[in-house]
């Protein structure tokens, strides 16, 4: 049975996942994380979190959104322990100005309307759960993450840390999203062997709103997998 290792992303939580392990056949275990929220929340710190709890036997990792840096430097500085790795609707540098994200870690979070958070996220997808949770999530998530993953966010750069993975990639991105341009990591994957690219008709969400065809990609690429030739 393949281990598959998930990676949440800007809430933390994983309660987001929940349409991709509906979507998973049975030979795929989807082990699903949430992030401590006693930690520092910077992409290194969280891959050191990961790195001390993944075990021996080698799994393929799945990096969301704001977990797509942590899956890149996870794979990256233990490359014996990922045999594979997906990243969906994320970046390897700040997806907005980064004086942009830092004024918004200055403010709460909440003051934020739900309906335009739904709309950035979903787009027009008619998703009433999914819809649900967001507004669960913007609502309970404690500000001071918020603000502290935003100011992350503002700094991040995984590029460095990209030619030092050795394994395949799969590279899933909404069509519609435009929350985070894809631009600069597809420049930074361009060339690189092993890795497959895949858009979806999808807005951000794309493991929610395109759960099934998203299943249907990670299925192929894991049933694919070979070792990188050296």
């Amino acid at each position: 049975m393949t281990r598959l290792v998930y990676l949440p992303g800007f809430d933390g939580t994983g309660e987001l996942s929940i349409w991709l392990q509906r979507a998973l056949p049975n030979h795929i275990d989807c082990e699903i994380v949430a992030y401590p929220t006693d930690i520092a929340q910077d992409h290194h710190t969280l891959a050191d979190f990961m790195l001390s709890r993944l075990g021996r036997d080698p799994v393929v990792l799945i990096g969301e959104s704001y977990s797509g840096p942590v899956a890149i430097e996870v794979a990256a500085r233990a490359p014996d322990r990922i045999k594979g790795l997906i990243l969906a609707g994320t970046f390897v540098t700040p997806p907005w100005p980064p004086w942009l994200i830092r004024l918004a870690a200055r403010f709460d979070h909440r003051l934020a309307p739900p309906w335009s958070v739904r709309a950035v996220l979903l787009g027009r997808a008619r998703q009433e759960d999914a819809a649900a949770i967001l507004d669960h999530l913007h609502e309970t998530l404690a500000p001071i993450l918020v603000a502290q993953r935003l100011r992350a966010l503002a700094t991040v750069d995984a590029r460095p840390w990209l030619p030092r993975v050795t394994c395949p990639i799969l590279h899933l991105h909404g069509s519609r999203d435009w929350l985070v341009w894809p631009g600069p990591l597809t420049r930074s994957l361009d060339g690189r062997q092993y890795t497959v690219v895949k858009r979806l008709p999808a807005p951000h969400m794309v493991l929610q709103t395109e759960a099934e065809a998203a299943a249907r990609e990670i299925v192929a690429f894991v049933g694919a997998l070979v070792e990188p030739k050296t």
